[in-house]
């Protein structure tokens, strides 16, 4: 088990976001949280990276307790999170971008040729576009980076957040194989994604929030898609 979720709440603003929220994540799955606006989707993933501190309730990372670490020691671990609006530095050019990520895990200069050299066989766009301002990339080029940026930090565990989020739909058809291709290449992915549909269907398991708890955990292969989203969106 590379990610244990155990009786999560978080509240801010008066606002109690999640309540009692548990789940799991196998090593080498896709796991896809889907849910609502408000939720508490986003909500998890901030947590689990230590952005967010939780009131009660453990976070385990390979058996180890995370709960309310800093994120730069959650990172360090192997836990890369690419959150909603990707996040990138937009006064830096695309190849910087991915150079910060590998000076914050302090990559040697063999690691960090092979891994450049990974995220541009992943996605040719960025290393054509390398001395390119980020902020000048399009909203589907942005998203690559994004998760290229995660890639350099070696993650065991991507936290993707709204991948799809405003994009086209033939570069949502890329990001979803992309990421069919990051899991099938060993990456652990825990997807946070409005495109319910998608979600569950490159999914190993689906877990469906409402009003900051899980009211439907299962495997698509064993639940009709649209049963699933009556959990999530309509009961």
């Amino acid at each position: 088990m590379i990610l244990q979720v155990d009786r999560l709440h978080v509240g801010y603003g008066g606002i109690r976001a999640l309540r009692g929220v548990s789940f799991e994540v196998e090593e080498g799955e896709i796991v896809s949280l889907i849910g609502a606006n408000g939720a508490g989707k986003s909500t998890t993933l901030r947590t689990i990276s230590g952005l967010i501190r939780p009131e009660e309730g453990s976070i385990f990372f390979n058996g180890q307790a995370i709960t309310g670490w800093p994120p730069h020691r959650i990172a360090g671990l192997g836990i890369s999170h690419v959150p909603e609006g990707r996040g990138i530095f937009s006064n830096l050019t695309v190849m910087e971008n991915l150079e910060v990520a590998a000076d914050v895990m302090k990559r040697s200069k063999q690691h960090l040729k092979a891994d450049l050299e990974r995220v541009s066989t992943l996605f040719p766009r960025l290393g054509e576009r390398r001395k390119q301002l980020a902020g000048t990339l399009s909203g589907g080029e942005q998203q690559m980076l994004a998760i290229g940026r995660a890639l350099m930090m070696r993650g065991k565990l991507l936290l993707l957040d709204e991948p799809s989020m405003g994009l086209a739909p033939n570069l949502v058809e890329t990001i979803f194989e992309t990421i069919v291709k990051l899991n099938e290449d060993g990456s652990t992915i825990l997807l946070v994604e409005q495109n319910a549909h998608k979600a569950i269907q490159i999914a190993h398991r689906v877990y469906a929030l409402k009003t900051g708890q899980i009211v439907f955990s299962g495997t698509p292969e064993h639940h009709d898609i649209d049963d699933i989203l009556h959990s999530a969106y309509l009961e």
